[in-house]
């Protein structure tokens, strides 16, 4: 039986049989984010039958220190499980330091299960399922299609642009067409220029000594309160307690090489 276990704005769980388990996440996972992962991936730990397991990070762009927290705190809590039933682990790991930060995590934590890291998800496939990796990489690519790459290819294009009808044009599709992909993927257009000016402005809060007012006008806000209101809804904390949540909890090591910097390149474009 095929299961999607679990399917979010950022993480897909599915399990593609007993004994084979595929996650990917993407953009910036949150701790609930994770969380709800490994709700999802709990069963499999609770039965006594051996699997191979896929976690695909390759599309991560921002590492939330809470969220690695959360990932490793479901290892850790899972882990006579992933020493006993996983019988290989593969990682596709996101480029530059994001992939140093994770792909180390089960060596330095002592882990005993084979675990290979992959730059993309057809090798670690073709590694877990040698017969017909490559077979499951198309199969996960087509179950991933309606969940997300219309949301990669809407938030690449926030990038250029917050106008609706240009990033529908660029995109090849009419406006109602994208409104229609998005509501389907469980979001909207208006939501998504908000996730991408959020996720900006959460990178920007790295900076301990960045003016709260300056982030809320860079990234496309009219007014501090509309900015802090809108940071709200989206984690349930003022920028300013993130802010303070996230640098206790950063190291001095991912400090020094601040894998969540960002360049106006990678920003999402202002209001015409």
């Amino acid at each position: 039986m095929h299961d999607v276990c679990y399917a979010g704005a950022r993480v897909w769980v599915w399990r593609r049989d007993p004994s084979l388990w595929i996650t990917v996440l993407w953009d910036a996972p949150n701790a609930d984010d994770v969380r709800a992962m490994a709700r999802a991936q709990d069963p499999a730990f609770d039965r006594d039958d051996a699997f191979e397991s896929l976690v695909d990070l390759g599309g991560v762009t921002v590492v939330d220190p809470l969220a690695f927290e959360a990932m490793a705190a479901f290892a850790r809590r899972r882990r006579d499980g992933f020493e006993r039933l996983i019988r290989k682990q593969a990682l596709v790991r996101p480029p530059g330091m994001i992939g140093a930060m994770v792909t180390g995590f089960f060596e330095s934590e002592g882990f005993s299960m084979p675990v290979r890291a992959f730059d993309d998800r057809a090798s670690a496939l073709a590694w877990l399922r040698p017969d017909h990796g490559l077979a499951l990489a198309r199969e996960v690519d087509a179950r991933l299609a309606p969940v997300a790459p219309i949301l990669i290819a809407v938030r690449a294009k926030l990038v250029e642009t917050s106008a609706i009808g240009a990033c529908a044009r660029a995109l090849g599709v009419s406006v109602r067409t994208l409104q229609r992909q998005l509501r389907d993927a469980g979001t909207s257009f208006r939501a998504e220029v908000t996730r991408a000016r959020l996720e900006v402005a959460m990178r920007l809060l790295q900076s301990p000594d960045a003016k709260l007012a300056a982030i809320a006008l860079e990234v496309g806000f009219a007014t501090s309160q509309a900015f802090a209101a809108a940071f709200r809804a989206h984690t349930g904390e003022t920028p300013s307690a993130w802010r303070a949540t996230r640098l206790r909890a950063a190291s001095p090591a991912a400090c020094a090489g601040d894998p969540t910097a960002t360049s106006s390149a990678s920003r999402p474009a202002s209001r015409g």
